[in-house]
């Protein structure tokens, strides 16, 4: 939560972390992207979808993120995924 909101503070981002056992058969992307069409998120809103059970998770953001698409796959990988796959919620 803390990092949640220093990220808020300094850059502007809303990071929204969502755990659920599983997509129920759909796509990460999928499943993420319309979470984020059904909420209505904005220009710098992002959501991180995990399903725990299915070992599976996608970043969904808007095309004009802020961020370029390189930048936040390093942090997804460097970050992420690391913490993901040693179960670190």
């Amino acid at each position: 939560t803390q990092a949640i909101d220093q990220l808020r503070a300094e850059k502007g981002y809303d990071l929204f972390v969502v755990y659920v056992r599983s997509f129920d058969g759909a796509q990460p992307e999928e499943w993420a992207n319309r979470t984020v069409q059904l909420s209505q998120f904005g220009r710098t809103d992002v959501l991180l979808a995990v399903a725990t059970q299915d070992r599976a998770y996608y970043v969904s953001y808007a095309q004009d993120f802020p961020l370029d698409q390189q930048s936040t796959d390093a942090i997804a990988d460097k970050d992420v995924e690391p913490r993901l796959v040693a179960n670190d919620w």
